[in-house]
């Protein structure tokens, strides 16, 4: 079967994807320009004081309590102070650990993806809110390693956790964008319907 892969390859569909649909490329290159600006943007150093630098350290403090509310409803004693939040592990949601690149780059693909524009604001809505959740059960996975364990910190924090979040960004990505897709096909017929 391997010895067949690159045969498979040559003359599959997947090889002649993008080469044929210049709509593939436009794509790519759009979500790539775009996730540039929104990293550069991002990681600009604010003063504290600016309009982004009081919105970023807003969203981490959000971030934050929502770690401390999901962790007091496991009946965790935590308390959140800004963007800290104190207990039998106490930890800082910066910048790094929000998820706002994986929201950046998700924001880029659903930009930039063929869609009208109510179908890319839902999947943006839904999209953006779905990373914040999975970002918040993050760090109350995190929180709960880190009391057991140190050592199971690090592992999970530096090297897991990042793939699971990558994996969920495309895992929404793609959800959305099949689902804009049938919407579309659905419209089709309706559309001739009525020309018809």
């Amino acid at each position: 079967m391997l010895a067949k892969f690159p045969t498979m390859l040559r003359s599959s569909r997947l090889r002649h994807g993008m080469s044929s649909d210049p709509r593939g490329w436009r794509w790519l290159v759009l979500t790539v320009a775009l996730m540039v600006g929104f990293y550069a943007a991002l990681f600009h150093s604010y003063p504290e004081a600016s309009l982004p630098g009081r919105m970023l350290s807003a969203y981490l403090t959000l971030t934050a309590r929502g770690g401390g509310a999901l962790l007091g409803w496991f009946g965790e004693p935590v308390s959140v102070e800004g963007a800290t939040v104190l207990g039998r592990f106490p930890f800082v949601v910066v910048l790094d650990c929000a998820a706002l690149d994986a929201q950046a780059l998700y924001a880029a693909a659903v930009l930039a993806f063929p869609a009208p524009a109510a179908r890319k604001l839902i999947g943006l809505v839904g999209g953006l809110a779905g990373i914040w959740v999975i970002n918040v059960l993050r760090l109350v996975a995190l929180y709960h390693a880190g009391v057991r364990s140190r050592e199971l910190f690090n592992v999970l924090h530096e090297e897991i956790m990042v793939m699971l979040v990558i994996l969920s960004v495309c895992g929404l990505f793609v959800a959305w964008a099949w689902w804009s897709r049938r919407q579309s096909a659905h419209a089709l017929p309706l559309a001739v319907e009525h020309a018809g």
